[in-house]
């Protein structure tokens, strides 16, 4: 089986890629056992990428499902991907302009200290598609871009999918940037947060509606998707 490699920094890739192995050049199942292959990646510390510590992580994927290959030390499983170092990136000297970023869609809806001011959504390893083209089971790669407001953001969010009767089918909470919101939060700061949005295959092909909602608060429409059979 063949593989595509991710790379990235921090769990949910605020600043990375992925790609084919050796530029594509040498798929992974032409390499023998014990050879050494050598592969550049060059990651682009996006726009909008949060400051402080992160980790340097990397794994294999299967590009046609999505799936992430285990990572394997004789017996031992050591899950899904290997962290590599630790990386500072320092805070921007004033936030990105909204044309540096990747926004397909602009967003105004705001929770107190947090505004969500756009979002992306691409189906994993397909960024490069011009149209969203998703199945049931696929994976999803929604990046949602916040700019923080004055006081304390709320961190637990829940990302849905709507039928047309406004009936949630599927849900999968999120938290912005994992949990790891910079220190200190300062008002303005505009901050990328990618999600890995598992799309259940037991789901019809159809319309729905992909909401985000804090708990207790009406639902955000973010976009309406359509479900490829």
């Amino acid at each position: 089986m063949d593989t595509a490699v991710t790379a990235g920094i921090m769990g949910n890739g605020l600043a990375g890629g992925a790609g084919e192995r050796v530029g594509g050049s040498r798929s992974t199942d032409s390499w023998q056992t014990g050879e050494v292959i050598a592969d550049n990646y060059g990651l682009l510390m996006s726009p909008g990428t949060p400051p402080g510590e992160h980790t340097l992580r990397i794994g294999l994927y299967d590009p046609n499902t999505g799936q992430r290959l285990t990572v394997t030390l004789g017996d031992e499983t050591l899950g899904d991907a290997l962290d590599l170092t630790s990386v500072t990136v320092q805070r921007a000297s004033a936030p990105p302009p909204l044309a540096a970023l990747d926004i397909q869609q602009a967003d105004e809806d705001c929770w107190t200290g947090v505004c969500l001011i756009g979002h992306s959504l691409h189906r994993l390893g397909y960024e490069y598609e011009s149209e969203l083209s998703l199945h049931p089971g696929d994976v999803a790669r929604l990046v949602l871009f916040w700019q923080a407001q004055a006081g304390s953001a709320p961190t637990e969010f829940v990302v849905a999918l709507e039928d047309k009767r406004g009936q949630a089918v599927w849900e999968q909470p999120l938290a912005i940037l994992d949990g790891a919101l910079p220190t200190p939060w300062v008002a303005g700061d505009i901050l990328r947060d990618i999600h890995a949005l598992q799309i259940p295959s037991t789901l019809t092909a159809g319309e729905y509606r992909l909401t985000l909602r804090v708990a207790g608060e009406k639902s955000y429409l973010l976009q309406r998707v359509r479900l490829l059979p």
